[in-house]
């Protein structure tokens, strides 16, 4: 079964661990934008992208889910079911 994964926090990336670990294909991730942390405004990636990126998953981190494309990006990903974490 191919999955569209849909999550940002640690949490997520440990359900993200375990889909991955298993016979389903993980096929496309979708993450919260990256954002600045720290006093030296150091712009970081969310541990569920860390994941994906260390996997070769294609990431996407749209700002609201009706932008155009994320549709669309999951029909061309092939995904038969979402994950939200």
């Amino acid at each position: 079964m191919k999955i569209g994964f849909w999550g940002t926090p640690s949490h997520a990336a440990e359900v993200l661990g375990v889909l991955l670990n298993s016979e389903l294909e993980v096929r496309v991730v979708y993450a919260g934008p990256d954002r600045e942390l720290g006093r030296g405004r150091t712009v970081r990636m969310g541990p569920v992208k860390r994941m994906a990126v260390e996997n070769d998953l294609p990431v996407f981190q749209p700002e609201d889910l009706t932008e155009p494309g994320v549709v669309e990006s999951l029909r061309e990903a092939g995904v038969d079911l979402c994950v939200v974490a």
